[in-house]
């Protein structure tokens, strides 16, 4: 805390501020807990959820209770599916769990932590959905013989081209010739992974995928990223397992940075 203490030496802002931090911190772990339940819960019955700031605020309501002036309760009645994804989430608590307390002073600091939180989903989305599609291709190639027998540099650019020719939009045989180090493999191979290549751009979300795209629609790709997720799970306990992923980005139990405004803390 020395470095807290030397920006802010005046010991009534320094303890409005940790106040805020303790008050903040279990609101945004929870919320960030039941808004990737929700996802996962709404991916599995088929449903794409909106993501946003808002739906975020949902969230940290939800699993708080408001006190002070003019507070106002999470309602269950508005938010049926997020209050269905709550009770599941109740279900995994420890029975004396009570629920932080948000007072209504900390509004903006949370409408605050929500809007990070929105930045951070598509950040998130942006950042790994190339490298955990690449690991899918990966998982699915070290089933075939074929590529069982290759050496792992040579997986890899097998791995790279089926990932750039399902992402844009294109396919095994227009991309090989460019793969320099890659031999044409056998045609019940080349069927096998054409098939694989096409399948995945069913699935993946908008064609061609690009950073621009991943930013621009981040839950269209969310329903990829779930089936992903789902066989990284079948595979766990396998050589080479590879490691599982939320599906949004979770907040820790460590205290958080929060933003506060001159707002907040005339508050």
């Amino acid at each position: 805390m020395t470095g807290f203490k030397q920006i802010f030496p005046h010991e009534g802002l320094a303890a409005i501020v940790e106040q805020a931090v303790h008050l903040v911190t279990p609101i945004l772990t929870e919320g960030s807990l039941l808004a990737n339940l929700h996802v996962i819960r709404c991916m599995e019955s088929g449903q794409s959820p909106p993501i946003n700031q808002t739906f975020f605020n949902h969230c940290y309501s939800a699993v708080s209770h408001s006190t002070g002036k003019a507070a106002q309760q999470f309602v269950p009645a508005k938010h049926p599916s997020l209050a269905e994804s709550y009770d599941l989430y109740t279900q995994c608590l420890p029975a004396l769990h009570t629920k932080p307390e948000k007072p209504t002073f900390i509004k903006d600091i949370l409408n605050a932590a929500a809007q990070r939180a929105d930045d951070n989903f598509v950040n998130h989305v942006a950042t790994n959905f190339i490298p955990r599609t690449m690991r899918w291709i990966r998982l699915q190639l070290g089933q075939i013989p074929y590529f069982q027998q290759l050496r792992q540099k040579q997986v890899t650019s097998w791995v790279r081209l089926l990932c750039r020719a399902a992402t844009e939009d294109s396919n095994v045989s227009q991309l090989l010739p460019r793969f320099t180090s890659l031999a044409n493999p056998p045609a019940d191979v080349m069927e096998n992974i054409e098939y694989v290549v096409a399948t995945m751009q069913m699935l993946l979300g908008p064609l061609p995928v690009t950073d621009v795209s991943l930013r621009k629609h981040p839950t269209s790709y969310l329903s990829w990223l779930h089936l992903v997720l789902t066989d990284f799970q079948a595979a766990q306990g396998t050589p080479y397992a590879p490691k599982l992923f939320s599906m949004l980005p979770q907040t820790g139990h460590h205290t958080s940075f929060i933003k506060i405004s001159t707002t907040a803390l005339h508050k």
